[in-house]
């Protein structure tokens, strides 16, 4: 029997492990004196008890950041206290840690000990919502998100009131997300939010309603789940993400026009230092990231200073991958810490790889997979996450790039003046244009954190703003009136920071414009 404590996770009053809904972590609440009396699961006490000091070493050093120590302590449970009850948090420990590291192999390997074990261990139900996060991120097909689904219902099925059901149903809702079925996983992120209104399931939930509610078109009602996340989970970083998002629809369906005024500031702090820009991009802490064909620059978002760090020739795009700023060269992509990875594929009709040399763009998948646009070639060519060619994403001409959460592609060929949007297997599901009177001269995309796309227009000096899901419609326009301060004729990158700003290079002025 168990009672609800403070914490929302069930209170024992006896011996138990089990997994808690507030955190998402295998709890182990038995005490080594209980230990030292049950003995385990068949050990001698001795066992139970050297077991458990063994895993809390291996919490105590992951709590340190020291992952290798840890994962040596869970592997030692594993290997050799096998029948203790600390066994499973401890496969399950080691199946997360290898996760975190991309290792998805090892994850699997080692947490289909615990799914295909018929004894009721109080790991299983988290083993079998991370087994589903492991379908998730190894393949997009339909199957595969079939098939994750199915494992993170199989926790309800064969654990009907386990605090795991809220961890499952959550990536439920993701993976229907992923798969563009926004109502279904509208209703799974409510579920989350109303049954377990309490934990950060519910956070995580209240934001992915919001994102369901823009792509079906209802953005102006999404307002509210993010503000349930900044009144209900405030101080957490759910609530700074619910700020930022509650920022973009604000401007984009309540402030009216214009959506943007210009800052009282430009960057560099000293103007007219910063010539031919071709891209940018704010990274993810703040800094602004200017490339050049010549040079990297950074910059400080707020004082517009210069920040130090190496420089990069021959900038033709700039990626966000996590922490990290990787530079998109003419045939190679250069890492933080130097490394130039160079980029070759098949041409048609060979085998041979050859180096590219007209690369345009890049972006980089949720699955860390690499799409690269190489003008000669007329096609996004796709890269594995070890950069290993992996056949041809789309046949399209392209100039820049740029991908939203959903792993959705925008497409800009500006020589045709158009913009494709292109789904995860690499099929067309739209086309903006200046055919069809959408832009004049798109010159620079980018896409915000709740999906909205931005269309730089250097003819119209204007930033034009499209809803994208199953159709692709205008939202917003902004432009300066020429001679205006703020102004901007002569663009040629744009970039948006988590909150929605717009940061202009306009080259007549040899400087970033800010508009918030």
């Amino acid at each position: 029997m168990t009672n609800p404590g403070a914490s929302g996770c069930p209170r024992p009053t006896r011996p138990v492990r089990r997994v808690c809904a507030a955190t998402g972590a295998l709890v182990v609440v038995a005490t080594l004196s209980a230990l030292a009396g049950a003995g385990g699961q068949g050990a001698p006490a001795a066992d139970a008890l050297q077991a458990q000091r063994t895993y809390a070493a291996g919490l105590d050093f992951l709590k340190a950041g020291q992952r290798q120590q840890a994962e040596q302590e869970f592997k030692r449970v594993i290997d050799v206290f096998a029948e203790t009850p600390v066994w499973d948090a401890a496969v399950l420990k080691l199946s997360e840690l290898h996760f975190d590291a991309g290792d998805l192999a090892q994850a699997r390997t080692h947490i289909e000990k615990l799914t295909a074990d018929r004894r009721a261990l109080p790991s299983t139900p988290m083993a079998r919502v991370l087994l589903g996060r492991i379908l998730l991120e190894q393949r997009r097909d339909p199957k595969r998100l079939d098939d994750a689904v199915s494992e993170f219902r199989r926790v309800r099925q064969y654990h009907p009131g386990n605090a795991a059901i809220a961890a499952a149903t959550y990536y439920e809702a993701e993976a229907r997300r992923l798969s563009f079925a926004y109502d279904q996983a509208l209703a799974a992120y409510r579920e989350v939010a109303t049954a377990y209104p309490r934990t950060p399931w519910a956070a995580r939930a209240l934001l992915g309603e919001a994102r369901c509610l823009v792509k079906l078109g209802r953005g102006a009602s999404a307002l509210e789940p993010l503000q349930q996340v900044r009144e209900r989970f405030a101080g957490t970083p759910e609530a700074h993400t619910a700020l930022q998002w509650n920022t973009i629809l604000y401007r984009l369906f309540l402030k009216g026009a214009p959506a943007y005024r210009p800052a009282e500031r430009s960057i560099p702090a000293a103007p007219g230092k910063l010539k031919d820009v071709e891209a940018l991009l704010i990274g993810p802490d703040g800094t602004v990231y200017a490339g050049a064909p010549d040079m990297l620059s950074r910059f400080d978002a707020a004082s517009g200073a210069t920040r130090p760090g190496p420089g990069a020739a021959g900038t033709r795009g700039l990626v966000a991958q996590g922490d990290h700023v990787v530079v998109v060269q003419r045939g190679a992509l250069a890492t933080p810490g130097g490394a130039v990875v160079p980029l070759a594929a098949s041409r048609a009709g060979t085998t041979e790889p050859r180096a590219l040399d007209a690369v345009r763009a890049a972006v980089v998948t949720s699955l860390r997979e690499w799409l690269v646009a190489d003008r000669d070639l007329k096609s996004i060519l796709r890269y594995s996450p070890a950069m290993k060619a992996d056949g041809v994403f789309a046949a399209l001409p392209a100039d820049r790039l740029a991908i939203d959460a959903e792993d959705r592609v925008a497409v800009l060929d500006a020589e045709a003046g158009v913009i494709d949007l292109v789904l995860p297997d690499g099929r067309s599901t739209g086309r903006i244009g200046k055919a069809t009177r959408d832009f004049e001269k798109a010159i620079d995309i980018a896409f915000d954190g709740l999906g909205f796309l931005y269309v730089l227009d250097r003819e119209a000096g204007a930033v034009r703003v499209f809803e994208v899901a199953d159709k692709v419609r205008p939202r917003a326009v902004f432009s300066v009136p020429p001679k205006m301060p703020g102004a901007f004729r002569k663009a040629t990158a744009v970039a948006l920071d988590a909150g929605g700003r717009l940061f202009i290079y306009d080259e007549s002025l040899a400087r970033i414009q800010v508009y918030q």
